[in-house]
């Protein structure tokens, strides 16, 4: 038996206090009692084959149910209270254990759980109804002082509640155990639980039981599709973004129109941050408006941090002119106000003061949410349509657990399923509540655009040359060659990487890689390389795929930039003229590996000569097809 009455327990007690109440106390004699038996009377013998005080107790006997090892009663008692023990369980099914040892030193809380050991060791109750109840006595030496203890299980608390059995306790019980009747007392309560053990009563707990299986089988999984189902539902109902086609071959100029830096953040992350913060500062600084500087802070361990400084704009400087090309947004202005304010007359805020900036500013992700809403971009704001959603999560939870404490108190295992899937139901919540705020359709295609926006400086970033780069591009090669066909025409033919085998010298075609099947900007291919017994494969990024006017692409050897190649088409009365352009971008360290692999020891002469026969070898292909026409 685990589960057992830890609210509320009913003890029995002979002491002369008014104040009697549920809890553990003394079983004794009167002090008259005492005084007419006499203050040196010998105590009584202990029951016939005391075992050692439990727990742990010894094994039950099969059809025994009082086990009176301190002698305390007469073997009327005893059979008269076995008697009445076998009626109730006749009646009813309940199981009722009563023992009594001598164990000195006792007290309330060691009787209480010797009770609940014993109620475990043997199995009290039946399995599953937990309908048992232990009356268990702790006497001294003397027989006629200690402790007394009614252990119910939570299904015999449903046959005689407590209210019930304190009733027996101080009506019943009490008035004996003052006159030194403890006979009398044990006869007397287990008479009135007897009268109380009913069949009603018994029918009170099938009914407790499955009304308990129903509240879990039924109630459990409900309450977990409710709660976690209406959060999923309303995610699919307002908390997707409109879908909206996205392709990587899509490149922008430029962000949405009135889309500051900050704002593009927060479209781009789903809520405000940091981030957001952060991004809006270094707009400002590109506008002149602030930098940042670092200092060392520290006495004795230094540290490098970073410093604002405000600053007045120069606006002759071609850089800054262009970063405020556009007006700054609202929420920027203000913010720039409060960094104005705590720079102080100094214009100036020290790293170790960075923080005082927090409470200022801590309203701006906020305002820059409210200001996305405004503009359409945002169903309503994200930080607080998550905090809604998460703040009833957290409330399901919480409310879980209250049920949960119910369930254990009761205690009721049909509770206890509920408060999971209550639970669950709030994780779930909580969970959705990351993904709730939603974009308009107006945002979704803000975000797609801004993809493509940052596609775009990716791309240009990685075309970037450094100085350095540009000091070394001394290495480059152009041949022009006039061509009896359409720019149009020649364009198409030099654009098809599959076919650059076909007049090229050195190289033996390519392939396209990923779901590039044409050139566009960005499409990746792999090209074939054969110089007498030498051979490799490179990889080329096109660049420019503009139809009969230009064609480009990039040559990398891993993360090494080898080679830029590129074919200009000027149209011309007779057809057009096609120049083409090997600028070498290979480190110095890397030209002697070049050689190696390729055999070629003057590439810049032999790329020359092959670029010549490419020409040579494109004009008569593009002729004769003209030609045939």
């Amino acid at each position: 038996m685990n589960l057992h009455d830890n609210l509320r327990r009913i003890t029995v007690a002979a002491a002369v206090s008014a104040a009697l109440t549920l809890g553990a106390v003394a079983v004794a004699a009167s002090a008259a009692a005492a005084a007419s038996a006499g203050a040196d009377e010998s105590a009584p013998p202990a029951g016939p084959s005391a075992p050692p005080v439990g727990p742990p107790f010894p094994d039950p006997v099969n059809g025994q149910r009082v086990y009176d090892y301190a002698g305390a009663f007469t073997p009327a008692t005893i059979a008269k209270t076995e008697a009445t023990i076998v009626a109730i369980e006749k009646r009813i099914g309940a199981q009722v254990a009563v023992y009594t040892q001598v164990k000195p030193g006792a007290d309330s809380s060691s009787t209480e759980a010797d009770a609940l050991a014993l109620m475990d060791q043997w199995g009290v109750g039946r399995k599953g109804i937990d309908d048992g109840l232990v009356i268990l006595w702790n006497f001294d030496e003397s027989r006629k002082h200690g402790q007394v203890q009614l252990y119910a299980g939570p299904g015999f608390r449903n046959i005689v509640s407590n209210e019930q059995r304190q009733g027996i306790y101080e009506n019943d019980m009490v008035p004996l155990l003052r006159s030194g009747d403890i006979d009398g007392a044990m006869l007397a309560g287990i008479a009135r639980i007897d009268e109380l053990a009913t069949t009603d009563n018994a029918n009170r707990l099938q009914l407790f039981r499955q009304a308990n299986a129903a509240i879990g089988l039924i109630g459990g999984p409900l309450i977990f599709l409710l709660t976690a189902g209406w959060a999923v539902l309303q995610w699919r109902r307002r908390g997707r973004d409109p879908q909206v086609t996205q392709s990587q071959s899509m490149y922008m100029a430029a962000p949405p129109t009135g889309m500051t830096a900050a704002a593009g953040s927060v479209v781009l992350d789903g809520s405000a941050s940091r981030g957001s913060l952060t991004t809006a500062l270094l707009d400002l600084a590109s506008r002149g408006e602030l930098s940042f500087e670092q200092e060392e802070t520290g006495r004795f361990v230094k540290s490098t941090k970073v410093g604002i400084r405000i600053e007045d704009p120069v606006t002759t400087d071609p850089r800054i002119g262009l970063n405020r090309r556009e007006p700054l947004g609202t929420t920027e202005q203000w913010l720039l106000e409060k960094v104005t304010s705590t720079g102080g007359s100094d214009r100036h805020i020290p790293a170790d003061k960075i923080l005082e900036l927090g409470p200022k500013v801590a309203a701006f992700g906020g305002m820059l949410e409210k200001r996305t809403v405004e503009l359409g971009w945002f169903t309503g704001a994200p930080s607080t349509v998550k905090g809604k959603w998460a703040g009833l999560g957290v409330a399901e939870i919480i409310a879980a657990v209250v049920v949960l404490i119910v369930a254990f108190n009761l205690p009721s295992s049909g509770l206890t399923l509920v408060a999971i899937g209550l639970g669950a139901g709030g994780i779930v919540t909580a969970i959705v509540a990351a993904v709730m705020p939603a974009r308009t359709q107006q945002g979704a295609l803000a975000r797609v655009w801004l993809d493509g926006y940052k596609r775009t400086l990716t791309s240009t970033m990685e075309l970037a040359r450094t100085m350095e780069e540009v000091a070394a591009m001394n290495d480059s090669v152009s041949v022009t060659k006039e061509i009896a066909a359409s720019a149009e025409t020649v364009w198409t033919m030099v654009s098809d990487v599959t076919r650059m085998g076909e007049w090229s010298p050195e190289n033996e075609g390519g392939e396209w890689l990923g779901d590039a099947t044409a050139a566009r900007p960005g499409a990746r291919f792999r090209a074939k390389n054969r110089v007498g017994k030498k051979s490799w494969t490179t990889v080329a990024a096109i660049v420019d795929a503009d139809p009969g006017r230009r064609f480009s692409f990039r040559v990398s050897a891993g993360p090494v930039k080898v080679a830029d190649w590129s074919y200009t088409f000027e149209p011309t009365p007779t057809g057009c003229r096609v120049t083409e352009l090997w600028t070498d971008l290979r480190p110095g360290w890397f030209k002697p590996i070049g050689r190696l692999g390729t055999g070629v020891a003057d590439r810049p002469a032999h790329n020359r000569t092959g670029m010549e026969q490419t020409l040579e070898r494109l004009a008569a292909a593009a002729e004769s097809g003209l030609q045939s026409d």
